[in-house]
């Protein structure tokens, strides 16, 4: 069994487990069942882990109007797709949108996603071993500490975290900071937030209460010391022409951008996030615009009265995308990438 959670082909998810440990050997059925409703088990194969707050370029998805297979961004069929990638929406984009991508899109955005992306998944590689070597270890005794935020696992199985090497030998302030974190300062992924895995959330009284007001991210930016770091490294990386916005072939088109140009196959139980942007005017919910300072930040269904509530509405996405939900959070670097967990957790980096 290679994943513990799975995808099947008709979109249904499965999980395959078998029953926990109990000191130091398997427990008994006994043992093991807690109550009438609940069984304590362990995962039986691999579990993925989807890093909040950023977001890299997408290696292989979906092509548009399908939901399988996953095809790499370096296939042809992708270059053709995003050659004119409108086509595929009824109704179709808003003018607005569509003349904000029309530049972007084309021949050769598809080549251009994956060579950075291959280089993002590059450097995520080179910091993780680097990790292992610098603290001697193999890679049957490397080890990771995650930090969660609203959410602990998306539908697809995958675990929603802040990933650390696990550090509990060593002092608090020598600990290094999360991969998210330390992969925003190289460049090589943009700020990304799905709702409610974002700071404001945890802080707050309610659903209600944690709906970010339009006009209040850079106060709220300068009020904390994590949400500063993590604009101020997207700035950093901007203005030294690093990563994705390396001189010569900067990436065109941001992950979420790519994967808003998949016309869904069909309306699912993923396609339900609306966008709200962070932006003090205009009070609406909508795609971003790519590389500006304020982004937008993606609410599932369930949240969509507390959002309401606030006076915004869902405006300036495309029905085609607003219908399906398809739509989703991009370059803010005015939210934060690290929940509170990571500042006072007993094992935080």
């Amino acid at each position: 069994m290679v994943k513990a959670i799975e995808q099947t082909r008709d979109g249904m998810v499965v999980g395959h487990a078998r029953l926990g440990w109990f000191g130091q050997k398997r427990g008994s059925v006994a043992q093991q069942v807690y109550d009438g409703d609940t069984v304590t088990v362990e995962a039986e194969g691999n579990l993925g882990v989807r890093f909040l707050g950023i977001d890299a370029p997408e290696v292989a998805i979906p092509l548009p109007g399908t939901d399988l297979p996953f095809v790499k961004l370096s296939d042809p069929r992708w270059d053709a797709a995003l050659a004119d990638p409108f086509s595929g929406f009824d109704p179709p984009l808003d003018p607005d949108l569509r003349a904000h991508l029309q530049h972007r899109v084309g021949p050769g955005a598809a080549c251009n996603h994956a060579a950075v992306a291959g280089a993002a998944t590059r450097a995520l590689e080179e910091l993780v071993e680097a990790d292992r070597t610098t603290a001697g270890k193999t890679v049957e005794e490397l080890a990771f500490f995650l930090a969660f935020a609203g959410e602990v696992m998306d539908r697809y199985g995958r675990l929603l975290a802040y990933l650390h090497p696990d550090q509990a030998e060593v002092p608090r302030e020598q600990r290094l900071d999360s991969y998210n974190e330390r992969l925003l300062a190289t460049g090589w992924v943009s700020p990304y937030f799905i709702w409610p895995n974002v700071n404001p959330f945890r802080r707050a009284g309610s659903v209600s209460a944690a709906v970010p007001v339009p006009g209040t991210a850079r106060q709220v930016v300068e009020a904390e010391s994590s949400l500063r770091d993590a604009r101020e490294a997207v700035a950093a990386t901007r203005e030294q022409r690093i990563g994705l916005y390396q001189a010569g072939s900067p990436l065109r088109l941001l992950a979420f951008e790519v994967r808003c140009l998949r016309p869904p196959s069909a309306p699912g139980p993923v396609a339900d996030r609306p966008v709200q942007r962070l932006r003090p005017a205009p009070r609406s919910a909508g795609l971003p615009r790519s590389g500006q300072p304020g982004g937008p930040v993606v609410h599932p269904r369930r949240v969509r009265p507390a959002v309401a509530r606030t006076g915004l509405a869902v405006a300036g996405v495309p029905r085609a995308l607003a219908d399906t939900g398809r739509s989703a959070a991009a370059t803010t670097s005015s939210t934060s990438l690290r929940p509170q967990a990571l500042a006072t957790g007993p094992r935080a980096g």
